[in-house]
């Protein structure tokens, strides 16, 4: 997914919307759309220092663009349906998109969306069981503000395939909307690690991790900002030498190769209000 450079400097509230991608594009529009993910490479402090091969020497969690908090606990009923969301919890916004729309629809608040994966080249009937199996693990359960009062009122269920169970309305609860929070726990963020120390070289390995689980790529671009999977560090010639990764800068400064050590710099060269959005649709799964 290759956005144009302008998304990386949108203000944060188009970014929900500009980043529903290609689908968009062509009006095959999502049946919702979670906030987007993001990266900001302003997170990383400026840092010297040794590192051993195969050492994640850097980690920087990523972020929701849009999210909000419960003041209280909240039961979500809908039919054989039940959870309940707890106070303080960070859900993600979900945007359900109005026909034909993409920036007008119904805002919810929900647990977060397990599954990103599409599927292709299935068989009819494993699709089926897939398809089956994931609206079940899938369900996203939901807050809405059904009277623009300000305050969530009903619970929603979301499944796969646009399925979706109106709940029972509960007492009004205050959302406490957040921007850029970092989502909870260690299963979403970036990790750098020095994969590979050599004379004339050395290699990086970058790893994408959301849910929990890793995301590979080959080459990834949000505007102005790239990265590769392995990028490679020519030092052949002397030192520094430095690649750049998502808009953080990072240089080889000396190497052992017999120790399997490399001195290593980094810094963002990015601002704070600059980001990087993670792209949405990929083809794999996530652990649970």
């Amino acid at each position: 997914m290759t956005l144009r450079p302008l998304l990386a400097t949108l203000p944060v509230p188009a970014v929900l919307f500009a980043c529903a991608g290609p689908a968009m594009a062509q009006q095959n529009l999502p049946d919702r759309i979670e906030s987007p993910v993001l990266f900001f490479p302003a997170d990383v402090e400026a840092v010297e220092r040794k590192a051993t091969e195969g050492e994640i020497f850097l980690t920087i969690p990523l972020r929701w663009a849009f999210s909000g908090k419960l003041d209280r606990d909240v039961e979500v009923v809908a039919g054989e349906h039940r959870a309940t969301l707890r106070a303080g919890e960070l859900l993600p916004k979900v945007l359900i998109p109005a026909p034909g729309k993409t920036n007008e629809g119904r805002f919810l608040f929900c647990t977060r969306n397990k599954v990103i994966e599409e599927r292709k080249g299935a068989a009819p009937l494993a699709a089926l069981v897939d398809s089956l199996r994931d609206s079940l693990r899938d369900a996203q359960f939901c807050v809405e503000d059904t009277d623009a009062d300000g305050k969530v009122d009903r619970g929603v269920v979301l499944g796969k395939s646009r399925t979706e169970i109106a709940g029972e309305n509960f007492p009004p609860a205050t959302v406490t909307e957040f921007a850029n929070e970092i989502i909870p726990g260690s299963g979403d963020r970036v990790d750098i690690k020095l994969d590979a120390v050599g004379k004339k070289r050395s290699r990086l390995l970058v790893a994408v991790w959301q849910n929990g689980g890793p995301r590979p790529f080959s080459e990834m671009q949000s505007g102005r900002f790239f990265a590769e999977a392995f990028p490679s560090i020519e030092h052949k010639t002397g030192f520094p030498a430095a690649t750049t990764v998502f808009g953080v800068r990072v240089s080889v400064l000396a190497v052992e190769p017999a120790a399997n050590t490399a001195t290593l710099g980094w810094r963002p060269l990015a601002g704070r209000r600059e980001y990087v959005v993670i792209p949405r649709v990929t083809n794999i799964s996530f652990r649970y």
